[in-house]
């Protein structure tokens, strides 16, 4: 560079991450700052400075892959790409900021992920009620009887914050705020008639499998796993992922 002049301005990149979603026409309407790159894997996305998680599938996908750079979630390729690159580009030239979501580690016998909205216990064969033993993971010196519960029902599902407005709450849990460090865990269909939900921080919480029924465990939407009965899951805090406010209320 000669004397006097100036650095060109350090260049940033947007990802658009799209693994279920055609992306061709909302692609067109972001290129036209030329700061948009095409990616189909996460890793490739996490070189990125922020990341468009376009469709239902993406920002899971991204979780899944403990993806940390920030995110900028987009239901689908039909949404206004022209507001969508403003509000890209109010955060790229502003600095601006992006809010931090709870993330949650699922350690299965099939294996581990992390979820960032919800976890689904649910029986394998349709019709089938299932019975789970739910421990809060509170202190060892509460009485056993207020820190484990069974419940019989099709299923349980654990909520975070930002997940509790969800298929928890069409199943009866409340909605929790952002940044409470704690989750929903509410039965689906319960054999009961004045059925329970719990909210509980996020310290050793486990679900165990009690009947002799094989469960389906679903992450954020996508099918995780099938468990024997007896199987146990256990969920731990996983870290944060920063979101950049958009259309999907996350």
């Amino acid at each position: 560079m000669s004397d006097g002049e100036c650095p060109e301005p350090d260049e940033r990149t947007v990802s658009i991450f799209a693994p279920e979603t055609d992306p061709d026409r909302f692609v067109a309407g972001l290129l036209a700052d030329d700061r948009t790159a095409m990616t189909e894997r996460a890793t490739a996305a996490a070189e990125s400075d922020l990341v468009v998680a376009l469709g239902e599938g993406a920002l899971s996908g991204l979780v899944a892959a403990g993806i940390s750079t920030p995110v900028f979630p987009v239901r689908t390729a039909t949404e206004d790409s022209e507001s969508v690159s403003a509000a890209l580009d109010r955060f790229l030239d502003e600095s601006g900021d992006a809010a931090e979501r709870s993330v949650v580690r699922v350690e299965t016998p099939a294996g581990a992920t992390d979820a960032l909205l919800d976890v689904s216990l649910t029986a394998a064969t349709p019709g089938m009620i299932s019975e789970f033993t739910v421990d809060t993971g509170e202190s060892a010196s509460v009485d056993a009887e207020e820190r484990i519960v069974r419940v019989r029902a099709d299923g349980v599902v654990v909520a975070t914050p930002a997940g509790s407005r969800g298929y928890a709450r069409a199943a009866g849990g409340p909605v929790v705020a952002a940044g409470s460090g704690v989750v929903t865990v509410v039965p689906i269909a319960p054999f009961a008639t004045d059925p329970d939900h719990w909210v509980v921080p996020l310290s050793s919480l486990s679900i165990t499998v009690e009947r002799d029924v094989d469960v389906s465990v679903t992450v954020d939407g996508r099918p995780f796993a099938t468990l024997s009965p007896d199987a146990t899951v256990r969920f731990a805090r996983a870290g944060t992922l920063r979101v950049v406010a958009s259309a999907v209320a996350v």
